[in-house]
C-alpha cells in the first residue's frame, strides 16, 4: 500500500502544480488591462469575457453573452470589419480596430488582434485580445481639429504661424504612422501572458522579476532574458517615485492601495516613460504579478497640444496686425494691435459685441 502511494505522489505533486499555475494566469487574466473575449466563429456570439470586458463595456454577463460581437460593431464600421476577417481567415489570425458600443449607448475605439481556432469538441472559435484607444483616437481627433482651426481662422496672416501649423501637421503625420484556443491548461495562459499588449511581470518574495512577457521587454528596453532576475526599484522606477511606489506596496499591503497609479519609469536607455501599474497578489504565494500600461504618447501629446496652443496665444497676441476672430458675427477674441488701432484700452467692450460695428458705415 505504501509502495503504490509512493507511486502516485508525483502524479499528485505534478496535479498542484498545474492547479496553481491555472490560479496564476487566471489572476493574470482577471487582473490585465486588456479585453479578452473568445467567440464562435458562426455567428460571432460570445463564449467567454474577462472581466475588464464588462468593465469597459459595462455590460453584465448574462447581457453580454446575450449579444453577438456584430451586434455592438459600430455600422459604418461592419463592412470593413467582416472584409478584414474574410481575408484573414486563411491565415488563421488578424488585427482590426472598430468602433464598440458599450451599455449606455455610446462607442468606445478597439484595437483587436485575434486567432482562429478549432477546439477540442470540433466547432472553430475566434480568441480576441482588445485595447481601448478611444482617448488615442480623440487625442488625434483634437490635434485635427487644433490644425484645422489655425489653418481656417489665422490662413496666412504671419509666416510664423505657417511655422508653426506645418510643424502641426507634421506631429500629426507622425503621431498617425507611430494563439491558438483559449484552452483550460498553462499553453492558453502562456499565450495571452505573452501576447497581451499589456506589459506583464511576475515579481518574487525576493522583489526580483521571475517571468515577464515580450511587452515589457519592449517597454523597458531589455530583452526578457535580461529582465529576469532584476529588481525593478533599482532598475526601473524613476529615483523620484521610488517613495512613492514603496508607500503604494506598505497600504497594498494593509488592503489600503488603490488597483491602478500613475509613476514615472527609466528604460534601459534612460528615457523616462509614464506608465499606470497594477499590482496583485499571486495566490497561495509571496508573489506579485504586475501589469504595466504606457500612457507616455498620451502625456506627450497633451503636452505638445498645450505647448501649441500658447505658441498660438503668444503669435496672436504679438502679432503686428488687428486680429478679430468672430464666430456668427460676434466678437470672441481681438489683439493688442487691434485694441490700439481702434483706439480700446480693453477687450471688455468689443467681447460680445457684432463685429461689423467696427466698420465704418458706407457714405
Amino acid at each position: 500500500m505504501k509502495k503504490q502511494l509512493h507511486k502516485q505522489e508525483p502524479f499528485f505533486n505534478e496535479l498542484e502544480e498545474l492547479r496553481k499555475s491555472k490560479r496564476l494566469h487566471q489572476l493574470i487574466l482577471d487582473n490585465t488591462h486588456d479585453l479578452i473575449t473568445i467567440h464562435k466563429l458562426a455567428d460571432l456570439t460570445y463564449e467567454y469575457a474577462n472581466p475588464a470586458t464588462f468593465k469597459v463595456l459595462r455590460y453584465s454577463q448574462e447581457e453580454l453573452f446575450a449579444k453577438s460581437a456584430m451586434e455592438l460593431i459600430h455600422p459604418d464600421d461592419k463592412d470593413s470589419f467582416m472584409a478584414t476577417l474574410k481575408k484573414n481567415l486563411p491565415k488563421g489570425a488578424g488585427q482590426d480596430e472598430f468602433r464598440y458600443r458599450n451599455k449606455d449607448g455610446s462607442y468606445v475605439w478597439l484595437e483587436t488582434t485575434y486567432a482562429i481556432i478549432s477546439t477540442e469538441s470540433d466547432h472553430t472559435c475566434a480568441i480576441a485580445i482588445s485595447r481601448e484607444i478611444t482617448e488615442r483616437k480623440q487625442a488625434e481627433a483634437a490635434m485635427h481639429r487644433a490644425h484645422n482651426e489655425l489653418e481656417t481662422k489665422v490662413g496666412e496672416r504671419t509666416i510664423q504661424l505657417n511655422q508653426i501649423n506645418e510643424q502641426l501637421h507634421d506631429k500629426i503625420n507622425e503621431l498617425m504612422h507611430t494563439e491558438k484556443a483559449l484552452r483550460a491548461s498553462e499553453n492558453h495562459y502562456r499565450t495571452i501572458f505573452e501576447n497581451t499588449g499589456t506589459a506583464t511581470v511576475i515579481i518574487d518574495e525576493n522583489l526580483k522579476i521571475s517571468e515577464a512577457n515580450l511587452k515589457t521587454g519592449q517597454l523597458c528596453g531589455y530583452t526578457q532574458q535580461e529582465l529576469i532576475g532584476l529588481n525593478p526599484f533599482k532598475h526601473f522606477i524613476n529615483p523620484e517615485h521610488l517613495k512613492i511606489v514603496r508607500e503604494k506596496y506598505r497600504l497594498r499591503k494593509l488592503d489600503q492601495a488603490k488597483a491602478d497609479y500613475e509613476i514615472k519609469c527609466i528604460d534601459k536607455q534612460g528615457a523616462i516613460r509614464n506608465v499606470v501599474m497594477n499590482v496583485a497578489d499571486v495566490p497561495d504565494s509571496k508573489n506579485l504579478v504586475v501589469s504595466m500600461r504606457d500612457v507616455t504618447e498620451k502625456r506627450q501629446a497633451q503636452s505638445q497640444l498645450k505647448a501649441s496652443e500658447e505658441r498660438f496665444r503668444t503669435l496672436f497676441e504679438q502679432a503686428p496686425l488687428g486680429i478679430n476672430i468672430n464666430r456668427k458675427g460676434r466678437t470672441l477674441f481681438v489683439n493688442q494691435a487691434y485694441l490700439t488701432m481702434f483706439g480700446y484700452e480693453s477687450s471688455s467692450g468689443l467681447i460680445g459685441t457684432p463685429a461689423i460695428n467696427q466698420v465704418a458705415p458706407s457714405a
